[in-house]
């Protein structure tokens, strides 16, 4: 009887923490001007307190909020949910900003014995990782030997029966070899488990005021990569006015993939948006057309880690700005958008 009295109160216990935390979510969601929160009411780090709820920002806030509820306990919600020895994870860090990374992510970063990461990940997010880390030394020119080490740090740390989590930037499925790896992790007798992560194809544009959808500017999206296997020229989509072109690692190639793209049909004054370090405090945003975009890169030199938008819908929010964004101008560009668009549903001389 005790037994059963332990495991019920036990059950019960989860239940309770698992409905605080869904209540915390609807309240996060229903604070727009949020972005991450603490449980407790007062603003201990000097933050304004809304709702009862003091806004956060950084690592040490996330594994606060995480803490509370017990999610990096292995008794938490059941031991399943840690990875066993001799287990990887392939898990997503997002574009960058730590408050962007999934719980699970989390969890999986504290609780392994090795992390192997990607090369461009952000500090803050590394700052999770309490094991040994191995960076990768991808660089133009040796992306195919790094690979290679990557894949001896994970074989490694697997035979010794250690938990290796696989960081990769981004999403680990969208252009980031991530499929390879699973089908190498398969050869050794690994099934890898797989963490989602917010894919910076997405979400930089969202941080850069560009919808990639948007009515009467697009109501197509195509996603590219700068290089191909090898290094080679990748396959362009023709021009449709209507289309949004997203590319991830395609900075250092802007010009010929302006080229190839005008070679398509893109015409010389298609807006192009480049979004450098998204999420980051280091995020910028450059804009212009594909006829300036070359050397407003070079003159801003824009480095990667950067997310380049082709199509009418960086116009839809930013208008005809060029050059550098100030992050103080987002908003101004924002509201001046929303009154281009009522003017131009409305038929007024501000539309024109």
């Amino acid at each position: 009887m005790k037994t059963l009295l332990s495991r019920a109160k036990a059950a019960l216990d989860r239940a309770n923490r698992a409905m605080g935390l869904f209540a915390v979510i609807l309240m996060v969601a229903q604070v727009p001007t949020a972005r991450c929160f603490s449980l407790k009411g007062t603003s201990a780090y000097g933050r304004s307190t809304i709702g009862g709820i003091s806004q956060m920002s950084r690592t040490n806030d996330i594994n606060q909020v995480i803490s509370n509820f017990g999610l990096l306990n292995d008794t938490a919600y059941g031991a399943n949910l840690i990875p066993k020895a001799g287990h990887i994870s392939l898990v997503g860090a997002g574009p960058g900003d730590p408050e962007l990374l999934t719980v699970a992510a989390i969890r999986r970063l504290q609780g392994a014995d090795l992390v192997v990461s990607d090369r461009l990940v952000s500090q803050e997010i590394l700052d999770f990782v309490k094991c040994e880390l191995k960076i990768a030394r991808k660089r133009p020119g040796c992306a195919e030997e790094a690979q290679e080490e990557i894949y001896d740090w994970c074989k490694e740390g697997l035979a010794a029966g250690k938990r290796v989590v696989r960081l990769k930037i981004g999403d680990p499925l969208i252009f980031g070899r991530g499929g390879e790896e699973i089908l190498r992790f398969r050869e050794w007798g690994y099934k890898p488990e797989l963490v989602a992560g917010v894919s910076s194809a997405f979400s930089a544009p969202l941080l850069g005021n560009i919808p990639l959808t948007h009515r009467g500017f697009a109501n197509q999206l195509v996603i590219g990569t700068g290089y191909g296997q090898n290094c080679t020229k990748t396959g362009i989509t023709p021009y449709h006015p209507e289309r949004t072109a997203v590319f991830l690692m395609a900075v250092g190639r802007l010009p010929t993939l302006c080229a190839d793209l005008a070679a398509e049909g893109y015409p010389a004054d298609c807006p192009v948006a480049i979004i450098e370090k998204a999420s980051t405090p280091e995020q910028r945003l450059v804009l212009g057309k594909i006829s300036s975009i070359v050397a407003l890169a070079e003159e801003h030199r824009v480095k990667p880690p950067s997310i380049v938008v082709f199509g009418a819908v960086v116009a839809a929010l930013h208008g005809a700005k060029e050059g550098l964004v100030a992050p103080e101008e987002m908003d101004e560009f924002v509201e001046a958008a929303w009154a281009r668009e009522l003017a131009r549903e409305e038929g007024t001389p501000l539309a024109m």
